[in-house]
Protein backbone atom coordinates (compact mmCIF):
# COMPACT_ATOMS: atom_id res chain seq x y z
CA UNK A 1 0.00 0.00 0.00
CA UNK A 2 1.12 3.44 -0.06
CA UNK A 3 1.59 4.61 3.14
CA UNK A 4 1.87 9.06 2.23
CA UNK A 5 -1.97 8.17 0.88
CA UNK A 6 -2.83 6.32 4.37
CA UNK A 7 -2.54 2.83 3.63
CA UNK A 8 -1.61 0.11 5.48
CA UNK A 9 1.71 -1.30 3.35
CA UNK A 10 1.81 -4.96 2.23
CA UNK A 11 4.12 -6.78 4.77
CA UNK A 12 1.46 -5.26 7.50
CA UNK A 13 -1.08 -6.45 5.21
CA UNK A 14 0.42 -9.73 4.37
CA UNK A 15 1.30 -10.18 8.36
CA UNK A 16 -2.39 -9.61 8.99
CA UNK A 17 -3.90 -12.16 6.10
CA UNK A 18 -1.28 -15.03 7.31
CA UNK A 19 -2.31 -14.67 11.36
CA UNK A 20 -6.00 -14.80 10.74
CA UNK A 21 -5.15 -17.91 8.06
CA UNK A 22 -3.34 -19.66 11.11
CA UNK A 23 -5.96 -19.35 13.13
CA UNK A 24 -4.47 -16.49 15.62
CA UNK A 25 -7.90 -15.08 18.12
CA UNK A 26 -6.09 -12.15 19.35
CA UNK A 27 -3.81 -9.64 18.69
CA UNK A 28 -1.83 -6.72 19.94
CA UNK A 29 -0.34 -4.03 18.20
CA UNK A 30 2.66 -2.15 18.39
CA UNK A 31 2.11 1.19 17.07
CA UNK A 32 6.03 2.04 16.45
CA UNK A 33 8.23 5.14 15.36
CA UNK A 34 6.24 7.59 17.32
CA UNK A 35 9.92 9.07 17.39
CA UNK A 36 10.51 10.13 14.24
CA UNK A 37 9.77 13.62 12.32
CA UNK A 38 6.26 12.21 10.67
CA UNK A 39 4.60 11.47 14.14
CA UNK A 40 6.75 13.27 16.27
CA UNK A 41 4.65 11.77 19.58
CA UNK A 42 1.66 13.59 18.52
CA UNK A 43 -2.16 11.91 19.61
CA UNK A 44 -3.15 12.24 16.12
CA UNK A 45 -0.71 10.31 13.99
CA UNK A 46 -1.35 7.88 16.49
CA UNK A 47 -5.16 7.95 15.86
CA UNK A 48 -4.43 8.06 12.02
CA UNK A 49 -2.38 4.69 12.00
CA UNK A 50 -4.55 2.76 14.38
CA UNK A 51 -7.53 3.62 12.03
CA UNK A 52 -5.82 2.42 8.91
CA UNK A 53 -4.52 -0.77 10.67
CA UNK A 54 -8.13 -1.52 12.39
CA UNK A 55 -9.52 -0.75 8.21
CA UNK A 56 -7.06 -3.22 6.78
CA UNK A 57 -7.61 -5.91 9.68
CA UNK A 58 -11.43 -5.78 8.89
CA UNK A 59 -10.49 -5.96 5.16
CA UNK A 60 -8.65 -8.57 5.48
CA UNK A 61 -10.95 -10.94 6.89
CA UNK A 62 -10.37 -10.14 10.78
CA UNK A 63 -13.44 -10.57 13.02
CA UNK A 64 -14.65 -6.82 13.59
CA UNK A 65 -15.21 -7.47 17.46
CA UNK A 66 -11.64 -8.73 17.74
CA UNK A 67 -10.65 -5.73 15.73
CA UNK A 68 -12.05 -2.94 18.12
CA UNK A 69 -10.91 -5.30 21.13
CA UNK A 70 -6.87 -5.12 19.84
CA UNK A 71 -4.68 -3.09 22.15
CA UNK A 72 -2.92 -0.46 19.81
CA UNK A 73 0.36 0.48 21.57
CA UNK A 74 2.26 3.68 20.88
CA UNK A 75 5.74 3.39 21.14
CA UNK A 76 8.92 3.90 19.83
CA UNK A 77 11.07 0.59 20.08
CA UNK A 78 14.35 2.71 19.18
CA UNK A 79 14.13 5.12 22.26
CA UNK A 80 12.21 2.57 24.58
CA UNK A 81 9.33 4.73 25.07
CA UNK A 82 6.12 2.43 26.48
CA UNK A 83 8.28 -0.40 26.30
CA UNK A 84 10.39 -0.04 28.69
CA UNK A 85 8.83 2.32 30.49
CA UNK A 86 5.70 4.42 30.57
CA UNK A 87 6.76 7.23 27.95
CA UNK A 88 6.45 10.88 29.31
CA UNK A 89 6.18 11.90 25.47
CA UNK A 90 2.84 10.10 25.02
CA UNK A 91 0.92 11.24 28.12
CA UNK A 92 -1.75 10.95 26.49
CA UNK A 93 -1.67 8.08 25.53
CA UNK A 94 -3.82 5.59 27.86
CA UNK A 95 -3.70 2.07 26.59
CA UNK A 96 -2.34 -0.86 27.44
CA UNK A 97 1.50 -1.16 28.67
CA UNK A 98 4.01 -3.96 27.19
CA UNK A 99 5.17 -5.45 30.28
CA UNK A 100 7.92 -7.88 30.69
CA UNK A 101 7.50 -10.36 33.40
CA UNK A 102 11.13 -12.80 35.22
CA UNK A 103 10.54 -16.48 34.90
CA UNK A 104 9.21 -16.04 38.99
CA UNK A 105 6.70 -13.66 37.60
CA UNK A 106 8.26 -10.61 38.98
CA UNK A 107 7.42 -7.30 36.80
CA UNK A 108 10.89 -6.27 35.65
Amino acid sequence: GNHKAGEVQGQTRQHAVLINLLGVKQLMVGVNKMDCDMAGYKESRYTEVVENVKDCLRKVGWNPAVVENTPYIAMSGFKGDNIVKKSDKMDWYKGKDVVVKTKDGERK
